[in-house]
């Protein structure tokens, strides 16, 4: 039979309270020597099921003096569930079992922390994330121990069937390779739960628990990539770290910013935008800014457009809506842009009814009765919401401020970059329902044999008139000001080269146009 000893502080993947304020580190051992009693019990395979039941009760009504708070007390009963469940004989159906069982033993302890810290920021699914994330860690490291001495496996059942193993033969599942498949799956989505823990230090304002979180989520993640290569062994005690491996959890906590950075880094680079190359040119802060709003750009609009039912879609245009208006006391639908969104929004590094004008004018893509616009002035109210707010974001981002100037520039420059996406799009937004050219347009060309062909003529030339205004407006700026918004003149200047290459115009001009628009930071 297989057995293990107690559990102790030094034992576990992550501090528990070890760069505590000295004034709080006894409350935070009284309550984990509790909970790692409560576990030792669930977790002793010479006891049987009545006479683990039977203890936890008895633990449960029987809590320390030290445990008086009535908050740690609800805590504590929490994770009381986890273990009683345990003791019972735990089954795991589906993933989502297994994060809802994480709910009850190890989500109240990052609860826990937060509340004796009066920590009172409203999201607190980065901290959710990071307590799964080690629990489902802790899970795949010991799953050797848990067959064969607990008679217990915590992966998903329906994975364990897909990939053609039996889960209540537990003793073919560690002699079989295609549990390999199994432990890969559920590591790629701590994976993705490491994403959304990585916002977490930047939403504590305690100087000591933020370090803490930072150490707690640099563990994880090279646990996380030391499972990755060993767990196919199926070893006992894989993944264990060293010392060496802890100070260096340690000494990256310096840095509680890099990993959210790398994460937001990474989610741009998969949208495939072009955008991204002008992006990563920017200096740090500028270059998040810039990533954070261009993601929250790009959600919204993917929501618009998803094939999810239209209810559904303006539910989450709704929320995105009561989240801009109270970023502070209200979930973001993304829990990967919550942290690094509301922040902004707080501190006045992104202009939140810039933001608000791009959500409506994706509320409008919702709105059967807008296609086709009735007329030009309707168009360019939606330009001025999908495009015109994106390009004022961005000047306001590299340091233009708000002149009359700037806006008009920043509204000319973003309706031509729109006209340009429609005429893009025309074909795949007809088919979506959605046919953007004003219907006025259309009335102007019904004596044309092709109609449509007539208007989508007519609307390019209006495209090229308005880049001809981008034009004009860029002039009026000074030398200094064309260099600073260096990244919204390539912007247009790629679009121009994109209108050309759609309307088919191969002409000298294309090209003296874009090294017009570049000459312009110099003139």
């Amino acid at each position: 039979m297989v057995t293990s000893a107690a559990k102790t502080p030094s034992d576990e993947n992550f501090p528990v309270a070890r760069f505590l304020d000295s004034s709080l580190r006894r409350r935070v051992l009284t309550f984990y020597n509790y909970v790692r009693k409560a576990d030792d019990i669930a977790d002793n395979p010479v006891l049987s099921t009545e006479d683990k039941i039977t203890k936890l009760m008895a633990l449960e009504d029987n809590l320390p003096k030290e445990v008086k708070a009535p908050q740690d007390q609800a805590h504590a009963r929490t994770m009381m569930k986890a273990f009683l469940q345990d003791a019972r004989g735990t089954h795991i159906e589906t993933f989502d079992d297994l994060v809802r069982y994480c709910t009850y033993s190890a989500v109240p302890v990052g609860h826990f922390l937060l509340d004796i810290h009066k920590e009172s920021h409203p999201d607190r699914r980065p901290a959710d994330a990071l307590c799964c994330a080690h629990q489902i860690l802790n899970h795949v490291q010991d799953i050797r121990h848990d067959i064969l001495a607990l008679q217990r496996v915590y992966m998903p059942a329906t994975w364990l069937r897909e990939a053609g193993l039996d889960p209540s033969d537990l003793s073919s599942l560690l002699e079989s390779s295609r549990m390999q498949s199994v432990l890969k799956r559920c590591l790629q989505q701590v994976e993705s739960l490491l994403e959304i823990a990585s916002f977490l230090p930047a939403s504590i304002r305690n100087r000591r628990l933020r370090y803490q979180a930072s150490v707690a989520l640099g563990m994880a993640e090279i646990l996380l990539r030391r499972l990755q290569k060993i767990s196919p062994r199926l070893k006992m005690n894989q993944g264990k770290l060293s010392l060496f491996t802890v100070l260096s959890a340690c000494l990256l906590a310096f840095f509680p910013n890099r990993s959210a950075r790398k994460v937001l880094q990474e989610r741009l680079l998969q949208t495939g935008s072009s955008f991204r190359f002008v992006i990563r040119l920017l200096p740090s802060r500028k270059r998040d800014l810039m990533t954070i709003f261009y993601l929250f750009c790009r959600a919204v609009d993917d929501c618009a457009d998803s094939d999810q039912p239209r209810a559904y879609r303006q539910a989450e245009l709704d929320d995105w809506g009561h989240f801009l208006c109270n970023p502070g006391n209200f979930p973001c639908p993304d829990p990967v842009l919550a942290i690094p969104l509301a922040e902004s929004l707080l501190r006045g590094d992104l202009p939140r009814h810039e933001l608000q004008a791009v959500l409506a004018g994706c509320c409008m893509d919702l709105d059967p009765a807008f296609y086709p616009p009735p007329d030009q002035a309707s168009l360019d109210h939606y330009c001025q919401c999908v495009a015109g707010a994106v390009g004022r974001v961005i000047l306001f981002i590299l340091g233009m401020g708000n002149t009359p100037l700037v806006q008009s520039f920043a509204d000319q420059a973003g309706r031509a970059l729109q006209y340009t996406n429609i005429l893009r799009d025309l074909n795949e937004d007809t088919r979506r329902g959605r046919f953007y050219l004003p219907s006025s347009l259309l009335d102007a060309a019904r004596e044309q044999p092709d109609p449509v062909a007539f208007s989508r003529q007519a609307f390019a030339h209006a495209t090229e008139q308005q880049f001809d205004r981008a034009g004009e407006a860029l002039e009026k700026l000074s030398w200094t000001s064309r260099i600073r918004m260096w990244p919204a003149l390539l912007m247009l200047a790629t679009y121009w080269g994109l209108f050309c290459q759609i309307t088919g115009r191969v002409h000298p001009s294309r090209f003296a146009r874009i090294k017009g628009i570049l000459a312009g930071c110099f003139r």
